[in-house]
């Protein structure tokens, strides 16, 4: 997550798993992520399996629809992981991954890596290892066990319970008032809040009198041509956001298109703006994250220095029911970094 990362190509090898337990088919359908978008039903294992979001990213997907199921993420890839019955246990593997669960009572165990973990109804979400993970739940009765640093949670149903141990510190968590916080979280330096503080207290830099709203965007998306947004700061930096992108339904996914500074800021800064959950380049800010996953590993470079983002191995995928929508903007300036 530190520096940019270096372009690689790996050969791609998609493991597609469906966990079909006996029985298993007369699990009953559970609550949308979100209340807000709840026109969608629950989709069925085949449909996931179909919409394959680890194929944008290099990874691996899997979807499991029995229940009572114990079922590992494949080490050193990204991992979207599903739980579509009851009591299943995920554990994610050791690099970037989304996981999640649609069924009751399921444990979702949050590796290495900075991992995206969507809790289902009554589900115990823990967090374990290094990494900047980034914890929902919209439901009721979710017990969530922070046991790694930098971790963000947010819980947004009621009676939930939030517990801190091992290596908890430094950790953002956001609840409301039905909800327990045990007091370790409290000791350990983690910043508690409301959950209605969320929109407030993210972590995108908000946007600056120069920040290029209104100006064409040119370019395909794609890495030869990637989208390009004029900027209007007369100083050595500037900010440029791009239009948001819509994703409909849940596990809809698309590869993140490319997008370039303009030529008066040629170079991506050298911050780190990743938000809990996600590998983006330096330089680069994500909004939208939770209600979709976005993963960005390689930067678009120019003769020497980074210049933009490249869709190689780069996804975003949609995590409520309904639509959702994400946001690129690039942090560019005069001088290379």
């Amino acid at each position: 997550m530190n520096g940019i990362l270096a372009l690689r190509r790996l050969r791609r090898v998609l493991s597609v798993v469906v966990a079909l337990a006996c029985g298993a088919r007369g699990a009953a359908a559970t609550p949308a992520l979100s209340s807000a978008r709840s026109g969608d039903q629950k989709p069925s294992a085949a449909v996931l399996r179909d919409r394959d979001p680890g194929a944008r990213v290099d990874g691996n997907t899997t979807v499991v629809s029995g229940n009572g199921e114990r079922v590992t993420g494949v080490p050193n890839r990204p991992n979207f992981m599903i739980a579509l019955g009851s009591r299943d246990k995920l554990i994610g593997g050791s690099e970037n991954s989304e996981l999640g669960a649609l069924g009751p009572r399921d444990t979702i165990l949050a590796n290495a890596g900075h991992e995206l973990v969507v809790g289902g109804p009554h589900d115990t979400v823990v967090s374990t290892g290094p990494g900047h993970d980034l914890l929902v739940d919209a439901h009721s009765d979710a017990t969530i066990d922070v046991q790694s640093p930098a971790t963000e949670v947010i819980v947004t149903g009621h009676n939930d319970h939030v517990v801190c141990s091992g290596d908890s510190f430094h950790d953002k968590i956001y609840a409301n008032r039905s909800d327990t916080i045990s007091q370790t979280c409290r000791r350990h330096h983690n910043l508690v809040r409301a959950d209605s503080q969320v929109a407030f207290a993210s972590d995108f830099s908000p946007p600056t009198a120069h920040a290029a709203g209104t100006l064409p965007v040119f370019g395909s998306g794609t890495n030869s041509d990637p989208y390009i947004r004029g900027c209007e700061s007369a100083t050595s930096s500037c900010t440029v956001e791009f239009p948001p992108r819509t994703l409909s339904g849940f596990w809809s996914n698309e590869t993140v298109p490319a997008y370039r500074c303009p030529s008066a800021f040629p170079y991506l800064t050298s911050e780190n703006l990743a938000p809990f959950g996600t590998t983006i380049p330096n330089g680069v800010e994500i909004r939208g994250l939770g209600d979709i996953g976005v993963y960005i590993p390689v930067a678009l470079y120019g003769p020497t220095k980074p210049v933009g983002t490249s869709t190689d191995a780069a996804g975003a995928t949609n995590w409520t029911f309904g639509s959702a929508s994400y946001q690129v903007i690039l942090h560019c300036t005069k001088t290379a970094p």
